[in-house]
């Protein structure tokens, strides 16, 4: 079970409930104590990348409390919650993850090296999480939604945006995919997207007119058959009848 809590940078400030989610490189790296900030921090990691199907990665600019807590702000009432993140956590959670994927496999001599070493060799989102200056913006819907999307690109391009030269998007995880990075141009062509909603819709919409084609299409068959027939009858046996 994953705890709900919320971690500052001062500590941790609330736990309801404590998982203990462990793994390779958390073994090596991270102490045992299921209370530690950075095995929270970790757990957290872990529960975001294998829950949340859209997660934005930004770079993290200086702010001031009050230019945060704007941000912070709109970003809930847009289905959004930011989180500042330590990379170097963010890497051991990533390779974990892989791992208990079974999309990454290491020899204990690669076990053995750095784990920035081993992220930049196996995974493209090395390149948001060798430093720390990210953040991740978590859309909080239960399955992809690209008008939860469009609407957060739309409020940051607003001029008198909280987000204005604050927020930078770098790309884009989907689906808890840690093996492929998502570009800005995938961005903007997901935010164009059709919701499930919308797609199950227009599938709907797709049968009723294929369906209404091939009842048309019988009945003009019968109609057909039924002239045919009559033809034959009037000129074949009417003949034969003589």
């Amino acid at each position: 079970m994953f705890r709900v809590t919320q971690i500052t940078k001062n500590g941790v400030e609330s736990i309801n409930c404590v998982s203990n989610l462990t793994g390779t490189f958390a073994s090596k790296n991270l102490s045992s104590n299921i209370l530690d900030r950075k095995k929270l921090l970790y757990d957290e990691y872990r529960h975001l990348l294998s829950t949340k199907p859209l997660i934005l990665v930004t770079h993290n600019i200086p702010m001031k409390y009050e230019e945060e807590k704007a941000i912070k702000d709109s970003l809930k009432s847009l289905n959004f919650r930011k989180y500042k993140i330590s990379s170097s956590i963010m890497r051991l959670a990533i390779l974990d993850e892989l791992i208990a994927k079974k999309k990454l496999q290491l020899n204990s001599e690669d076990i053995g090296e750095d784990e920035k070493i081993i992220m930049e060799k196996t995974s493209p989102l090395s390149i948001f999480f060798n430093s720390n200056t990210s953040s991740i913006l978590v859309a909080e819907d239960k399955s992809i939604n690209p008008k939860t999307l469009k609407g957060l690109l739309e409020a940051m391009s607003k001029k008198k945006s909280p987000f204005m030269n604050k927020v930078l998007i770098m790309g884009m995880i989907l689906e808890n995919d840690l093996s492929k990075v998502y570009s800005l141009d995938d961005i903007s062509k997901l935010k164009e997207s059709y919701t499930m909603e919308e797609n199950h819709a227009l599938l709907v919409q797709l049968l009723q007119q294929q369906s209404s084609g091939i009842v048309k299409m019988l009945e003009s068959n019968t109609t057909n058959l039924s002239q045919l027939l009559t033809t034959y009858k009037n000129e074949v046996l009417g003949e034969s009848s003589k």
